[in-house]
């Protein structure tokens, strides 16, 4: 390697190149800034082809723009050849101290007070940073420690905020300890993202331990996909209830449930600081493998047939999760309830992920879910019902087949939640599972319900629910139209509709 490397002043300003340690991509050099008289970190990476070599100068480029205190300073930026070999280099500034990976292997615990300071420190950098990029490998051995003051570094292989997030680049998705949800599966590049692995490094901030552990990448997945994290409590009794909120805010499954800033991180950050700690504190492989081109067509039909298995797999787990979570909600109000309650509580049996039986004295309540492939059955089926009744009756197609609002509203799945008196009386509402979008890993749980009117022979003077497959068409015909024998209503599902089914259990 090179002794001598040009700077932005002299030609031979960086001297006496030692090497330090291999980086993340590439090696990593000490040497002497004559100019500036201090000592400096050169990082230098190794590239194949001409194009490689501007789009790394493009990326360490973004680390020039980022003059900050708890950021790494990057002071030049250039590129050399040696041996027939093109490379690119970034001089930066070089903490003596070592990385932040090495103050928590070292330590048997980090105060209270400390931990906020570090938590502060990094949101304060990350502020700053994301007003030019997203960092997108957040991790404590790209956090140097310089005598407790903390500064993020690798940025220089960061991407641009306003940067298509699928253009091509040389970094890969992160570390997998702290990948967020999202990018194992549709590779964004966003700034919840580095909020998720902010909220990682918090938890071990605090735990000395990562919440997620392999020993595979694919554990890992899971585990980031379909896992909540281990309590905190677990590992300490001193962590403030609002810390550990946070926490799980910012290492929430959905990027939208996630903080929008980082000042929102320091405003509770600051909070905390200034007041008594709180004594108790109240997660497939990442993608399928491809057909290869010389592979048989029947080896090619066997690889589709493993992905359609695999991808139904993890709908079910994504599924799976969000009704365990929903069922939580009920449980979680139910505990509440019970510890005011002296004479008689409020019971329940959860039978797993798909139904939990509520009950208090003779009354008794059921959460339940239908199939978890029933509304793709149905909307399949009625599409080739409605194709085949044309063919039936004229021969062919006269139609194009119109959406379902079912199909539209990304209904995902139909459940009830339903009281059912003595006298047979069928008290309740639907639960749907919906996503705001194709990229919305788990969907929100919304509640519909039904009433009659005077039309309804069979008139019922409360709200009920509807078993699959009426519900389908009711559904539809309700989303439709608004004089009916009956009429449909819809809300969010929040607390409000938990304790509107606790109340009536308890009448």
């Amino acid at each position: 390697m090179k002794n001598i490397l040009p700077g932005p002043v002299f030609e031979q300003q960086y001297q006496n190149l030692i090497f330090h340690r291999k980086g993340g991509m590439g090696e990593i050099f000490l040497a002497d800034d004559v100019v500036n008289k201090q000592k400096v970190a050169i990082k230098i990476i190794a590239v194949n082809d001409a194009s490689e070599r501007e789009l790394l100068k493009q990326e360490f480029e973004i680390s020039l723009k980022l003059k900050h205190e708890h950021v790494v300073e990057t002071f030049y930026v250039a590129n050399f050849c040696l041996n027939d070999t093109e490379f690119v280099y970034a001089a930066m500034e070089f903490i003596q101290t070592g990385n932040f990976r090495e103050t928590l292997r070292k330590s048997s615990k980090i105060e209270l007070r400390d931990s906020v300071s570090y938590m502060r420190q990094l949101a304060v950098g990350l502020s700053y940073a994301h007003k030019f990029a997203i960092h997108r490998d957040l991790k404590p051995e790209n956090v140097l420690n310089d005598n407790g003051r903390l500064l993020i570094c690798d940025f220089g292989l960061s991407k641009y905020v306003d940067s298509k997030t699928r253009s091509r680049t040389l970094k890969g998705s992160g570390t997998v300890p702290y990948m967020a949800p999202e990018t194992w599966t549709f590779d964004h590049n966003s700034k919840a993202m580095d909020f998720y692995s902010l909220g990682i490094m918090y938890f071990e901030i605090l735990a000395l331990e990562r919440p997620f552990k392999g020993p595979s990448e694919s554990d890992y997945k899971d585990q980031h996909l379909f896992q909540s994290l281990p309590p905190l409590s677990n590992y300490r009794s001193d962590i403030p209830v609002r810390l550990v909120e946070m926490i799980h805010k910012l290492t929430s499954k959905r990027a939208v449930d996630r903080y929008q800033n980082a000042e929102e991180l320091i405003t509770i950050l600051d909070s905390i600081s200034t007041s008594e700690p709180s004594l108790k504190a109240k997660s497939l492989t990442n993608v399928l493998l491809k057909a290869q081109q010389k592979v048989t067509e029947i080896d090619q039909k066997t690889l589709q047939l493993e992905k359609e298995q695999k991808l139904r797999h993890e709908k079910a787990q994504l599924i799976n999760f969000s009704k365990r979570q929903l069922l939580e909600k009920f449980i979680n109000r139910i505990n509440e309830l019970n510890t005011e309650l002296e004479r008689e509580k409020i019971k329940f049996y959860n039978a797993g992920s798909n139904r939990l039986d509520i009950s208090f004295l003779d009354n008794k309540a059921t959460i339940s879910f239908y199939g978890d492939n029933s509304v793709a059955e149905y909307l399949a089926e009625n599409k080739k019902t409605f194709f085949q009744r044309q063919n039936e009756r004229y021969g062919f197609i006269i139609e194009e087949y119109k959406k379902r609002y079912l199909e539209i509203e990304r209904v995902e799945l139909i459940g009830k939640a339903e009281i059912i008196s003595h006298g047979g009386e069928r008290w309740g509402y639907n639960l749907l599972l919906k996503k705001d979008s194709e990229e919305d890993l788990y969907g929100d749980w919304s509640i519909v319900w039904f009433n009659d009117n005077g039309l309804n022979r069979n008139y019922r003077p409360w709200q009920y629910a509807i078993d699959v497959p009426d519900f389908f068409q009711e559904y539809e015909f309700g989303r439709e139209h608004v004089m009916h024998v009956r009429t449909m209503s819809t809300s969010d599902l929040d607390e409000g509709s938990i304790d509107m089914l606790i109340e009536k259990l308890v009448e």
